[in-house]
């Protein structure tokens, strides 16, 4: 796609190139032109009717009022030529282009470190809690619908637009396709491999330094029942971890107590509580 399928000037955005598509839009980088800073154009396919036109405003309005820090932040919605709607968003690219979750797989021979991964499930997570708080839902997240920038930080792009065009009622309780999702991304970003049933221990595909990471996919992973992103969230190998290391001050002072039960009268235990 070349820049000259889109004029060169759209409102104070100065059109610079084509970008990779998505899977709803075509993109292209665009300067702000007084501010001097990098935004992307998205332009939808036409709307075929009053309707969809409508439901495309209504989305987007209700989407330019998300503030998170791992949702794309929309910034200006419009019509252009024919109906077609144009969005603008941040550029969370470099000079290379967009970044995907899925691109950056690819690069890292189809694995993240366990920090990383955990990071990743946290980060969706947290922005799974936020639309449910305010009445949206994206459905299950695929890797290419997470873009990662310069530093690292991970945007889902266009959350919950899908479902907002598709005339979805506001989301009121747990998408469990969206947390399930969430959870099998962070397995193929930890393993290398995608799910499958029966599930294979991560501990089994990848060298990990912690094994609690079988416990969190044994637990969060093709179990009965919905689970919200926080019950999720207290699951993570780093908050289980926090979970034992405040339990376990009780633990050793109950093993200190029954050494002094079976220290014979005179003799003095082997562990003192004065350390």
């Amino acid at each position: 796609m070349s820049t000259a399928e889109f004029p060169a000037f759209f409102g104070p955005y100065r059109v610079i190139r084509a970008l990779a598509p998505s899977s709803l839009a075509h993109r292209w980088l665009a300067l702000h032109v007084r501010r001097q800073t990098s935004h992307v154009v998205h332009r939808f396919g036409v709307c075929g009717d009053r309707v969809e036109r409508r439901r495309f405003t209504t989305a987007f309005e209700q989407l330019a009022t998300v503030d998170h820090p791992h949702l794309l932040r929309v910034e200006h919605f419009s019509f252009g030529s024919k109906g077609r709607p144009l969005v603008v968003t941040p550029y969370t690219g470099s000079h290379d282009g967009l970044l995907t979750l899925r691109q950056l797989l690819d690069q890292k021979r189809g694995r993240l470190s366990e920090f990383e991964a955990e990071r990743l499930i946290e980060h969706l997570l947290d922005a799974s809690g936020y639309g449910l708080e305010h009445g949206l839902s994206h459905g299950a997240m695929q890797a290419d619908d997470i873009l990662i920038d310069r530093s690292g930080c991970l945007f889902v792009e266009h959350y919950g637009l899908r479902r907002a065009l598709a005339g979805d009622t506001p989301a009121t309780t747990v998408d469990a396709d969206e947390i399930d999702s969430i959870v099998r991304l962070g397995y193929e970003c930890l393993t290398g491999v995608t799910t499958a049933t029966p599930l294979v221990k991560p501990s089994r595909l990848a060298r990990l330094s912690d094994r609690a990471w079988d416990a969190f996919f044994g637990s969060c992973l093709g179990v009965a029942g919905v689970q919200t992103p926080a019950e999720v969230l207290e699951k993570l190998p780093s908050q289980a971890k926090v979970t034992n290391e405040e339990a376990e001050p009780l633990g050793a002072v109950r093993v200190a107590l029954r050494k002094l039960r079976r220290t014979p009268t005179g003799e003095k235990p082997e562990t003192s509580l004065e350390s």
